[in-house]
């Protein structure tokens, strides 16, 4: 059984009314039961975890598009990140990798050579990420 699955079943056993969207690799995999679901509601491709296990997903580069259809459902998504060592609401979730850009961002800077136009346009940036 993969480690994906064994979080799964444990996590559902908890709160089997939550759906689980695992964050894997460069991917975001709702599985099994969820997966089933969710293929139905957003048209997304089954595939096979494992034998007896089906998976769908999408790029995480689309986490947003898909959270924003998924929400149109009323449902209770919590997002599993392997990086973060907590499960986050999906919200809360989209907070945070739109405040972790900003913060890569501005470490990333080299204040002393960033002109006011540029400064200005980071900013612009920053509130556009944020709204």
């Amino acid at each position: 059984m993969s480690k994906l699955y064994t979080e799964y079943l444990q996590l559902k056993a908890d709160n089997p009314d939550s759906l689980y969207l695992f964050k894997s690799g460069a991917f975001y995999l709702f599985l099994d039961k969820d997966a089933k679901f969710v293929s139905q509601k957003l048209n997304l491709k089954l595939a096979q975890l494992n034998k007896h296990v089906v998976k769908c997903g999408f790029p995480s580069t689309s986490l947003e598009k898909y959270l924003k259809l998924l929400q149109g459902f009323n449902l209770d998504i919590q997002i599993i990140d392997e990086v973060l060592p907590y499960k986050y609401f999906s919200l809360d979730y989209l907070s945070i990798q739109k405040s972790l850009y900003i913060l890569n961002t501005i470490h990333e800077l080299d204040i002393s050579s960033i002109t006011p136009i540029q400064a200005m346009q980071l900013l612009i940036d920053f509130k556009s990420k944020l709204e």
